[in-house]
C-alpha cells in the first residue's frame, strides 16, 4: 500500500467505522499483517480499532488502541486522550483520568477538563475538587465558569436540599445534584427525586440509585428504587436502563432461576453493554454448576469487554467453587494483565498465587499494588498478606517434615 491508498483506506474506514462491511474489515486485517506496511501500522489499527469498537468488540478494539498508544511518541498526547474518551463512554473512569492526565502532561492542555470530569465520578471527590480548582485558575474565562458550576455539586453544602427542591429549580439541575451525591442520607436524597417532575430523568437517577445500593450492598436503597422504577412508565429509550438494573439487582439478590435466564436473552442490550449479556448467563450457569456453558460464556464477556473487574472475579470465585484453582489463577493473570491499575483484581490474584505457593509472584506483584494502592488500603493488605504467607509456609514447613 502506498501513500495516496492510505489515506484513502483510513479515512473511509472512519467515515464507515459505525456500520463498516466484513469486506472492509477483513482488507485492514489483510494490510497490518503485511510486514512491508510497518510505515502506515499505527493508522491501520487505529481505523481497524474504531471499527471494532463501534461493532462492540471492546476487547479487539483496545488491544489495536494500546499498541497504537504505546507505539506512539512519548510526547504524543492525541491516543491517550483518545482512550480517555473511550473510558469514559464505558464507565471506566480511573482509567479515564489515567489517560487523560497524561494527554495534559504531554502538552494537550484542555485534556485537564476531561480529566477533571472522569475524576468527579469517584466516590470520594477530593481529588475532583482539587482539579476543578487547578482548572478555575487558568486564564480561561469559559473554563473558569464550567469549573465553578462543577464545584456547586461536588464541595459540600454548596447547594442546599431546600434550596434544591424549591419549584423554579429545574429538573436537570437536581439530576446533577443526585448524581455527584448519592452518598447523602436518604432522607435528603428521596426529597429532591421526589421534586424531580420529568419522568426520563426520574428512570435514570432511580437506575443510578439501585445500582449504588448494590455497590454499596444495601438491600432497602436498592429494593426500594427498584420497585419505584416498576410504577414509571418508560420510553424505548430508558428502557434499557430499567432492564440492566434490573438484572444487576436479581443478581444481587442470588435469584439465579431460569425467569432470570430467559429475561438476560429479552433484554435489549447495546454495543457497549453486550458483554453483560454473557456476563449474566455465565452467572446462571455457574450457579448450576453448568462448567462448559459458563465458562464459554465468561470467555465471551471477557473478550467483549475486558476491562470490567467483576467477569475475571466471579470467573476465578466459579473455578475455585469447582476446585480447580489453577484455572482461577489463570483468569485472575489475565485480568491483571489487562487491568494493571486494578487494585482488587491485584489483591485477588497476590492470594490466589499464595494459595498455589507462588510466593515470589505474590511478592512481586505486592511491589506493584503499593504502586497503585493508597497507603493506609495498603497497609491493611498487607496485614492480610502476611497472615496468609505465614500460614503457607507453615504448611509447606510441615510437608516437609
Amino acid at each position: 500500500i502506498n501513500t495516496p491508498q492510505l489515506c484513502y483506506v483510513y479515512n473511509y474506514a472512519l467515515n464507515k467505522r459505525e456500520n463498516a462491511s466484513t469486506e472492509l474489515i477483513d482488507l485492514l486485517e489483510k494490510l497490518i499483517a503485511v510486514q512491508e506496511n510497518f510505515v502506515f501500522i499505527d493508522y491501520l489499527k487505529f481505523a481497524l480499532g474504531n471499527i471494532y469498537y463501534y461493532k462492540g468488540e471492546l476487547g479487539n478494539a483496545l488491544n489495536l488502541l494500546e499498541d497504537v498508544y504505546f507505539s506512539s511518541s512519548r510526547t504524543n498526547p492525541d491516543f491517550a486522550n483518545f482512550l480517555g474518551g473511550w473510558m469514559i463512554q464505558l464507565g471506566e473512569y480511573e482509567k479515564a483520568a489515567s489517560y487523560f492526565n497524561i494527554a495534559y502532561k504531554r502538552g494537550k492542555e484542555d485534556a485537564i477538563l476531561n480529566e477533571a470530569i472522569a475524576l468527579s465520578e469517584f466516590k470520594n471527590k477530593d481529588e475532583a475538587i482539587e482539579k476543578w480548582k487547578r482548572v478555575a485558575e487558568q486564564e480561561n474565562a469559559e473554563w473558569g465558569n464550567i469549573a465553578n458550576d462543577m464545584l456547586r455539586f461536588l464541595v459540600k453544602d454548596s447547594l442546599t436540599i431546600s434550596e434544591l427542591i424549591l419549584p423554579e429549580k429545574s429538573d436537570f439541575l437536581r439530576y446533577r445534584f443526585l448524581h455527584y451525591n448519592q452518598n447523602i442520607s436518604e432522607k435528603d436524597f428521596e426529597a429532591v427525586y421526589q421534586s424531580i417532575s420529568t419522568e426520563e430523568i426520574r428512570v435514570v437517577i432511580a437506575v443510578e440509585r439501585v445500582k449504588w445500593g448494590i455497590e454499596m450492598k444495601n438491600e432497602l436503597i436498592a429494593g426500594k428504587y427498584m420497585k419505584l422504577l416498576a410504577t414509571v412508565k418508560m420510553n424505548d429509550e430508558v428502557l434499557p436502563l430499567f432492564q440492566e438494573a434490573y438484572l444487576k439487582y436479581i443478581v444481587f439478590q442470588g435469584k439465579l432461576d431460569k425467569d432470570f435466564f430467559e429475561k438476560v436473552q429479552e433484554t435489549n442490550f447495546n454495543r457497549f453493554n453486550k458483554s453483560e449479556q454473557y456476563y449474566f448467563s455465565a452467572l446462571y450457569h455457574a450457579a448450576f454448576l453448568q462448567e462448559e456453558q459458563a465458562v464459554s460464556a465468561f470467555e465471551k464477556a471477557v473478550a467483549l469487554n475486558p476491562t470490567k473487574e467483576d467477569y475475571f472475579l466471579e470467573w476465578a470465585a466459579y473455578y475455585q467453587e469447582i476446585e480447580k484453582p489453577e484455572k482461577a489463577y489463570e483468569v485472575l493473570l489475565e485480568g491483571v494483565t489487562r487491568n494493571e491499575d486494578s487494585s482488587e483484581l491485584t489483591r485477588a490474584y497476590i492470594i490466589q498465587a499464595l494459595n498455589l505457593r507462588y510466593t515470589s509472584f505474590a511478592e512481586s506483584m505486592l511491589e506493584e499494588l503499593a504502586k497503585i494502592e493508597s497507603e493506609t488500603r495498603y497497609q491493611e493488605f498487607l496485614k492480610v498478606y502476611n497472615q496468609k504467607l505465614a500460614e503457607v509456609e507453615k504448611v509447606f514447613e510441615d510437608w516437609e517434615n
